[in-house]
């Protein structure tokens, strides 16, 4: 691990990102950058090996929250379909609006029992992702 003020050490925060904004990622220069003993990261061989154990385990992370996200927004859609009406009926009793709505269901289900899989898969040490 390396803090702040460490000599050689240049982080630069990524600006204007499109997307996953609430993460703040930085552009990292190491220019003979000391790190002691006590600081290092356990499991990490060398830098490679241990930027790929981070690297894995967060590109589970952001398919997971994607997935959070779909079934958040299907559930939304739900609940509008159900309190809006139109001629003088729940917008969410029209064949169209169904269909729609069982597509998206079928998506977030879809999205959901991969993730779970390869989730099993990681813990077993059979997945590899990247």
């Amino acid at each position: 691990m390396v803090v702040n003020g460490t000599p050689g050490y240049q982080p630069t925060k990524i600006e204007n990102k499109l997307a996953f904004t609430m993460v703040q990622n930085h552009d990292i220069i190491f220019n003979n950058v000391f790190v002691p003993d006590n600081m290092r990261l356990e499991k990490a061989k060398d830098f490679a090996t241990g930027t790929n154990a981070v690297l894995q385990s967060s590109r589970l992370k952001v398919g997971w929250i994607g997935a959070g996200i779909a079934c958040g927004a299907y559930e939304a859609a739900l609940a509008y379909t159900q309190k809006r009406v139109a001629f003088k009926k729940p917008v969410a009793s029209f064949q169209l609006v169904q269909q729609n709505l069982m597509v998206a269901l079928a998506k977030c289900q879809a999205m959901v029992t991969m993730l779970v899989r390869v989730t099993q898969l990681e813990d077993q040490g059979k997945a590899t992702l990247g």
